[in-house]
């Protein structure tokens, strides 16, 4: 969902729209939300597209965390990012008017609206739970999975299948596409900074005790931060180690051969060992691009084939074809 056209004053007057309240708009929102009730889930499309009409038409904190809210359990961590900056956006460019509006210099309501981000069931559960990333081969996985498999957290009751293991986590994302990766990554740090300056915005208009303590929700995007950058920093260094493992195979290769200049990628091969050195790139390239892929167990085998004779290497995939083979030339033992 595009949240720029909700951002900022609507047109008309007053300038930040009608009062949801007496539009009961609000009141139809709070019964969607079932905000309270732990033992149903709201119709989360239906509240994500009522709080995304009703902001068409009033400035409203509590409209705003609902479609957070919405936008969390229905696009993700990405879009729920996003929702938190229109937020900020209503906090810190309308203040003197956003709803719900300031009891003379008493901003209760607001500090209340905005607390609701912090909400275990609607927010905190979901965001924990909210997919990180997704592989076909590896599977899906979420803040909460990683924390499973560090032990960090006992597998939940309603968990469904085996517990998550690290190694499945990480392939995944090793195989995420970057783009995607550095995007979620620049979401959730967004995020962060929105809810700091939210909590800033009140502590300077409203005071200290009227600022909602949004450290729960702030503590769980942190985490994840801490994930998806460990996760960026590791395909930095394997982009850095495969880029200097070619560039130091290109060079010896160039050597050996007498070039005074390294044969460039994609060149013809000169010799055996340039031969085994290009295996060796390929088997790097597999295992830090595509983990789950079986190609760099078939490439390793077939190294270990490359100084072998006639009669080593049919012993070490066909042993069956040995004698047969000994027959055939007249050998009775291998030399």
């Amino acid at each position: 969902m595009e949240l720029g056209r909700y951002r900022g004053e609507v047109q008309g007057d007053p300038p930040v729209g009608v009062d949801l309240d007496e539009s009961g708009e609000l009141l139809t929102l709070d019964q969607m939300s079932r905000w309270t009730d732990t033992d149903a889930e709201p119709d989360w499309p239906a509240l994500r597209d009522a709080a995304a009409a009703a902001l068409e038409r009033s400035r409203d904190l509590r409209a705003a965390v609902y479609l957070c809210a919405a936008l969390l359990n229905t696009e993700g961590v990405r879009a729920f990012s996003e929702g938190l900056s229109l937020l900020r956006n209503y906090v810190e460019e309308l203040w003197d008017e956003v709803y719900p509006k300031l009891d003379g210099e008493d901003a209760t309501e607001r500090t209340s609206a905005v607390f609701n981000l912090v909400n275990f069931h609607r927010v905190i559960r979901p965001l924990n739970r909210a997919p990180l990333v997704e592989d076909r081969a590896a599977g899906r996985f979420s803040l909460q999975d990683m924390q499973i498999a560090r032990g960090v957290i006992d597998p939940p009751a309603d968990l469904e299948g085996d517990p998550p293991q690290e190694s499945l986590i990480l392939a995944a994302f090793q195989a995420m596409d970057r783009g995607e990766l550095e995007a979620l990554d620049a979401g959730v740090g967004q995020g962060i900074a929105d809810l700091q300056a939210i909590e800033e915005c009140f502590s300077e208009r409203a005071g200290p005790t009227s600022t909602p303590d949004l450290a729960r929700l702030r503590d769980v995007l942190s985490q994840m931060h801490a994930l998806t950058r460990a996760r960026l920093e590791e395909g930095r260094q394997a982009a850095d180690d495969a880029a200097s493992a070619t560039s130091q195979a290109d060079a010896a290769a160039g050597h050996e051969s007498g070039d005074t200049a390294p044969a460039a990628n994609g060149g013809p091969i000169r010799t055996r060992q340039e031969a085994v050195r290009r295996i060796d790139q390929v088997i790097q390239y597999f295992r830090a691009n595509e983990p789950s892929s079986p190609v760099p167990l078939l490439l390793g085998r077939a190294k270990r084939l490359v100084d072998m004779d006639f009669m080593a290497i049919l012993e070490d995939i066909a042993p069956e074809g040995v004698n047969q083979a000994k027959n055939i030339s007249g050998n009775s033992a291998r030399e």
